[in-house]
Order: C-alpha cells, then structure tokens, then sequence
C-alpha cells in the first residue's frame, strides 16, 4: 500500500481539549505535510464519544490507529473498538509495554529526562531543601506521577540531596480535605524549598494551597511544573515555570512510524521510541527573589502585563527607575537571556495563542500583540518556528514559543 498514491484512513483517537494531545496531533499534521502523505485523518475522543459516534467511526474503518492513551484503558472504559488493533496501531502515552497488542509500536515521553531538567534547574538556583507532589486530581495518571516523582528523588539522592514527598489519599470525593492537608505539609517543609509537581494542573492546586498556608512563592516556596500549558502558566501569580516535553515530536516520530508500517514490507525498528525535554520555561515562580532577583521577577510581571502594548528594553527599566545596563546584567545573571528576548517570547505568545483560539487578521493579531508590523511579525514568526504564520494556523497546529 502507497501512502502517496492512494487515500488511507488514519484515526488519531484521544482527547484534544488537553494540550499534550493536541501537541500530538500537531506533531503528526506537520509529518503528514512534509511526506506529502495522502492520509485521511478522523480525530475521537474515546471518552466524550456517543455510542453511535463511536458505531460511525468503527465503521469507517480506519487503516491505520494512533492512540492517545492506555491500551488498558480502553478495555476499562467499554470503547468496544478493540478489534481495531489487529490493525497497524501507535500508541503515544503508554507506561504498560507489557500490555500492546502484537502488531502495536509506542512513542513515549521520557519521564525521568523531565524530572531531571526539574532538579537540575531548582539546584541551579542554590536551593537545599526539595520536594515533589504527586498527581492530585487524575487517578489513571497515578502511575506516571511516580515514575516521575521517583527519579526526582533519585536524582536529588545522586546529588547528595534528600527530598520530601506528598502523595495524594483522596478519595474522589473529598477535595477541600485534601488541600488543607497539603497545606500543612506544605508548612513543615524546611525554607526555602524548591518543588516539582508532576503536572501543570497540579503545580496549581500547590499555589491554592499555599494561599491557605500563606507561604510566598518563589520567597519559600519555588514550583516547577510539566506540560508548559501557556494558558494555565501565564495566568497564575506568579507565573509558573515548566518543562515542556516534546509532545509534538511524538506526533510526528507516531506519524513517521506509521508511515513505515503502512509503506515497507519490512519496517525499520526501533518499534519503540522515547521523546525528551522540548524547552524549559522558566518564569517567576522559581526566579531568585533576593537581590537582582527581584528586578528581574518586577520586570517579567511587567513585560507580561505590558507587551502588546509596543513597549521596548528601555521602557521597562523606566518603570523600575533602573538602568537599562542593570537591568540587562541581572537578566542575563538569573535567567541567561536578555529583556529583549523576554519581550519577544512573550509576544509569541500570545501571537500563537490567538492564531489557536481566533479568526482575527494577521494585521490584527499583529497589532494586538505589540508589533508594529505585520510583516516584520511574519519575518519572525517564520524564522522562530520554520513555517509561516497562515500555514501554521491552517494545519491546526499547537506550538508554545520556545523562551
């Protein structure tokens, strides 16, 4: 069977409301628009799905299967399309190996790789005292939330460091209890400590239950979460770091892998394959408060506040009646990068997330985002990310800009 010469059915099963998938599905239109592949890709939700959607897409008859979930799950959940992976499937959010079916290959994300860059970059800050906080709110990413938050206190260990560790007792009933129980966790842990979540969701809940506890971040406490979901990152204060995983090379390695099964008589192996860190975003809930920490957390709260309003290095610094020098010098000194790239970053965006959720012009979203052309948006856009903004917003695409 050709994938350029004939029409095949691929169906891309999993959630798209969550932004790992839709990171996936990115991943796997951007493989399709660079093989040139003649595939006809339906999308389902396995969860949401009626019966008689789940009837319609059975009967279409898909060729070709990437999954976005547990193999297990599926049986749990009573989805009746197990018949479908006698068929050539991908599955790309699985921990159970064990469970595939014979003619099955796997795309995963590195957990290990992920809490890695999380100790090694609360180290980078100076801290001593860590801790990690398990998934509070999912049941079925329990496992994952502990291949996580095991290397996390590996790694520490290797380093000469120990780490405390919250582990969720809820029920699924009672989650006021259990905020007020990690709040007092949260008190006895010795000052300042750098903590990891297991997800952005997650890192959330620990900002709520600080409140209650009226701990200051990042005074006492640092969090770094996963998943880089801008909406949810930009809007907590303050923002939140987190390592972005490479959800949308798993889309296109699943794609690739595919491809290969549908193509070759004798596809190339590995029939498993692993993604690592994309980028690591580092924002103010892990910044260094004391000294120039605190210029550059200031100056982070007003690019974040002020950046579609066309403001430059200079006018930042005005605003903290410091000099532009000064203020390049402790950019550079706690996170690495200069203003003008802060600036940038941010402006991306929000560029990217208007493209996602608006019909807006270019011309608009181009003044709305603090450029002042859309041309020169266009030169930037194309060169940050490869591809221009009108292709990016018509192939459906998800990125997070890179810092």
């Amino acid at each position: 069977m050709s994938g350029k010469n004939r029409l095949v059915r691929i169906g891309f099963v999993g959630d798209l409301s969550h932004k790992a998938t839709r990171d996936r599905f990115s991943g796997l239109l951007r493989f399709i628009a660079e093989k040139e592949a003649t595939w006809d890709v339906k999308t389902i939700d396995p969860i949401s799905s009626t019966d008689a959607e789940l009837q319609q897409f059975r009967n279409w008859a898909p060729i070709g299967i990437i999954a976005n979930f547990e193999y297990r799950q599926v049986v749990a959940k009573r989805l009746a399309i197990r018949r479908l992976w006698r068929h050539k499937a991908v599955f790309v959010n699985r921990l159970n190996i064990s469970h595939r079916p014979a003619r099955a290959m796997d795309i995963r994300i590195d957990d290990a790789c992920l809490s890695e860059a999380a100790a090694s970059l609360l180290m980078k800050r100076g801290l001593v005292n860590f801790a990690y906080v398990d998934e509070l709110e999912r049941y079925c990413e329990t496992k994952r939330s502990k291949l996580r938050g095991d290397t996390f206190v590996e790694y520490l260990a290797r380093n000469g460091f120990a780490c405390a560790r919250f582990s969720s007792t809820i029920n699924g009933t009672n989650w006021s209890s259990e905020l007020y129980r990690l709040a007092d966790w949260l008190k006895e842990l010795p000052k300042p400590c750098g903590i990891m979540a297991y997800a952005d969701i997650c890192a959330k809940r620990i900002y709520d239950a600080c409140r209650i506890a009226r701990l200051r971040i990042p005074d006492q406490i640092r969090i770094v979460g996963v998943d880089n979901d801008v909406s949810l990152c930009e809007n907590l204060s303050p923002t939140l770091t987190s390592i972005e995983p490479d959800f949308e090379l798993c889309g296109y390695l699943a794609g690739q892998l595919l491809f290969d099964r549908l193509t070759k008589s004798s596809p190339d192996k590995p029939r498993s394959r692993s993604c690592g860190v994309k980028s690591i975003v580092e924002r103010a809930s892990t910044q260094d408060v004391k000294g120039g920490g605190r210029i550059v957390s200031a100056a982070c709260e007003i690019i974040r506040l002020h950046a579609s309003d066309e403001i430059g290095v200079a006018d930042v610094a005005a605003k903290l009646n410091v000099s532009r020098r000064l203020l390049e010098m402790r950019f550079r000194d706690v996170l690495g990068t200069g203003v003008a790239e802060e600036l940038r970053r941010v402006r991306l965006e929000s560029v990217c997330r208007q493209l996602r959720s608006t019909n807006l012009s270019i011309g608009e979203i181009s003044a709305k985002s603090g450029f002042s052309s859309s041309s020169h948006l266009n030169a930037l856009f194309r060169k940050t990310y490869g591809i221009t903004m009108h292709d990016w917003r018509n192939a459906g695409t998800a990125h997070n800009p890179k810092p």
